[in-house]
């Protein structure tokens, strides 16, 4: 199968797999809201967030290890592969080991991230999660060999059947028997059918896995040298992601988790499919670093640059404009939280999607090393801010917090970086064109507010009809302001393309 076709069944699946999985969060949240109670819910997102930050450890060996499979995968060395599997079986041991001894050491400390905790049985609800997290790790290893080999679809395809089976049972369990305990158990039973099933399928296709081998220890350093860097590089925006829900729960009080991640969840399902597309992208870019000249590959970058603020300005406004709309449709005009709140969770899903061109680049190039200490920086600032703000301000200084960090670091010192290391260009237009995007994209949100004021939506008909018209008014106004810009007349000559070879294709079926 060629590296192509394997590309685009690993993009359909994984689209296919969260969008399915986006309506299976959607029905067994709505059922949790229903059967149990908000604060549970808080526990939910809290207990996944620390569990998160936990496994810190992790970050750097799944992608190290996999950068060490693709040469001994293309050329079928299979002692290689079977020896960086038992490699990476032990180190995968040692984490499952540090984040269960880490998670319960915090166990004294729950009450001091939950604030006004009526929860009963709260250190057991902790303990099942951590049994989810350590469990997650065994076995796990075996499956990367999949990734590595480029069939990440044939993981999509089975773990979305246990996905299904999970909400299913959950859902049948809230209704039924109101037990939060079960519901956590089935988690953690499909965790671990999930890992089994694929070290058999795993298994199954590469059956030298379980044959006996040891790295030499230079293969071994080799490895964990570049695990030092990727995790230096990570760790920052491990924390800085994944931190907000603990300020929140221990500044504000659980409940106001369960609100949020209502939110969030939104953004988040809208985050999970356009890193589909943009890590497909990433392999592209990778191959024109290799092969092409600067100007070339700036030429690139600025159609990237351009797609990627387009679509991430769309959604933006959609988001500003629908959100509440949506959230009092889908579980009631209650769990709608302040407006500048809204704005705020919707300016850091801009603000860090519209770097993913600038990421693309960065992780091509080499161009971390120049930067991984800055999301470090960025997380303190933010902990920093969102202390400080939430205490005085609420949720919206929390989550504004993380927004102004951002500001104040990767926002403007990644595209400077890129422009000045790699490309050997003034950044200048660069930060014209986001300067004026931002202000258009106000402009556009502040329009469609006036025109939709007096536009209630009371049920699902209404936000369909308010949305069709949202995403009409801003297409329109998005081909008003960039109709000269030459990116734009690239995209729409490439479109007109793509029809007229649609077009012939069906002519010659015919």
């Amino acid at each position: 199968m060629s590296r192509l076709r394997s590309s685009s069944k690993n993009v359909f699946f994984g689209i296919l797999q969260q969008f399915i999985t986006l309506i299976l969060t959607f029905v067994t949240r709505t059922v949790f809201i229903k059967y149990l109670n908000i604060e549970l819910l808080g526990v939910n997102s809290l207990f996944s967030n620390i569990l998160t930050v936990l496994s810190i450890a992790d970050l750097g060996f799944g992608t190290a290890i996999l950068y060490s499979m693709y040469k001994p995968i293309a050329e079928k060395d299979e002692k290689k592969l079977c020896k960086l599997m038992n490699f990476y079986k032990k180190i995968y041991t040692k984490i499952a080991i540090i984040i269960f001894i880490i998670g319960i050491s915090l166990l004294p400390f729950l009450k001091y991230l939950i604030k006004e905790n009526n929860i009963d049985n709260i250190q057991l609800y902790y303990l099942l999660f951590l049994t989810d997290s350590v469990v997650s790790y065994l076995y796990a290893y075996k499956v990367n060999i999949i990734n590595a080999d480029q069939k990440t679809y044939i993981i999509k395809e089975y773990t979305l059947v246990f996905y299904i089976i999970r909400s299913i049972l959950q859902c049948i369990i809230i209704v039924i028997w109101k037990n939060f305990f079960l519901y956590l158990l089935i988690q953690i039973l499909t965790t671990m059918s999930i890992n089994i099933y694929g070290a058999y399928i795993a298994k199954k296709m590469y059956p030298f896995i379980n044959n006996k081998g040891e790295l030499d220890d230079e293969e071994k350093n080799k490895i964990i040298d570049n695990v030092k860097s990727l995790f230096i590089y990570k760790i920052g925006g491990v924390i800085l992601n994944n931190t907000d829900n603990i300020l929140i729960s221990s500044i504000l009080g659980v409940a106001i988790v369960g609100y949020y991640t209502n939110y969030y969840t939104i953004i988040n399902a809208l985050s999970s499919i356009t890193l589909i597309i943009f890590s497909t992208i990433t392999y592209s870019v990778g191959n024109l670093v290799a092969s092409d000249s600067k100007e070339r590959q700036y030429e690139i970058f600025k159609k990237l640059e351009f797609f990627v603020t387009i679509l991430f300005s769309f959604t933006s406004i959609t988001l500003v404009i629908l959100m509440d709309d949506f959230i009092k449709c889908w579980l009631g005009s209650e769990y709608i939280i302040d407006f500048p709140t809204v704005i705020a969770i919707v300016l850091n899903f801009y603000m860090y999607g519209v770097l993913n061109s600038i990421f693309m680049y960065r992780d091509t190039t080499g161009l971390f090393n120049k930067t991984k200490y800055l999301s470090i920086i960025t997380s303190i600032i933010n902990i920093i801010l969102s202390i400080v703000l939430g205490n005085i301000i609420g949720l919206f200084g929390i989550i504004i917090a993380t927004a102004i960090s951002r500001l104040l670091t990767s926002f403007w010192y990644e595209p400077y970086t890129l422009h000045k290391i790699y490309f050997s260009k003034s950044a200048k237009n660069y930060f014209k064109f986001r300067i004026l995007n931002i202000f258009y994209s106000v402009c556009i949100s502040c329009i469609l507010f006036i025109i939709f004021k007096k536009f209630q939506v009371d049920n699902w008909l209404d936000f369909i009809i308010k949305g069709i018209l949202t995403g009409f008014l801003i297409i329109i106004s998005m081909i008003l302001i960039y109709r000269k810009n030459a990116e734009f007349k690239y995209y729409i000559n490439l479109f007109k393309n793509i029809l007229f070879k649609l077009k012939n294709n069906i002519t010659n079926k015919i």
